[in-house]
């Protein structure tokens, strides 16, 4: 719907739950409902692993979790906190989900390596902040959010080629 260089601005999920949650009385986003079972996790993890390979772009989710759970970890060390809140992070579908399913979008983030590790690393901070500073809820679909206009600015610092997606070659036997 919204391009720059023929590349969308936003990711449509994201687009679609910024303008429900803003501009629909009533609307919410229930982060519990993915749920946070072990087993559920490594589900995700694998089939969101799959993906981002597939798609070529493992980077970005994997350095996007690296920072957000390096930022919930730092907290529960300064807070003295227990470990168990980080291990319910870890194990948050809604977590998992997005970092799998939603920023890796291959359609909306740099197309450098060098600028998807940078965006990964930016909206994680922009959540943590969202989330542990001002104290909003929501704080991945908004990050990501604020942080995508950021992208045609990382493309214009680090040129590359523009994601396409390949045909996928049949097996031989």
């Amino acid at each position: 719907m919204i391009r720059v260089n023929d590349k969308h601005l936003y990711n449509p999920a994201n687009l679609g739950i910024i303008v429900a949650t803003t501009l629909l009385p009533g609307a919410w986003i229930s982060p519990g409902q993915w749920g946070n079972d072990l087993a559920f996790a490594a589900l995700f993890v694998a089939l969101g692993g799959t993906v981002v390979a597939r798609a070529r772009r493992v980077d970005i989710a994997w350095v996007f979790l690296g920072a957000w759970l390096g930022l919930v970890a730092l907290r529960v060390l300064v807070l003295g906190q227990s470990w168990a809140v980080w291990m319910h992070q870890l194990g948050s579908g809604a977590l998992l989900l997005f970092a799998f399913f939603m920023i890796s979008d291959p359609m909306t983030i740099p197309n450098d390596t060098r600028g998807r590790i940078l965006y990964a690393v930016l909206v994680a901070c922009v959540a943590y902040a969202w989330a542990y500073v001002l104290f909003r809820p929501n704080a991945l679909p908004w990050a990501l959010f604020l942080a995508t206009p950021l992208v045609p600015l990382i493309d214009r610092i680090w040129k590359a080629p523009r994601f396409e997606w390949r045909a996928a070659t049949p097996a031989r036997g």
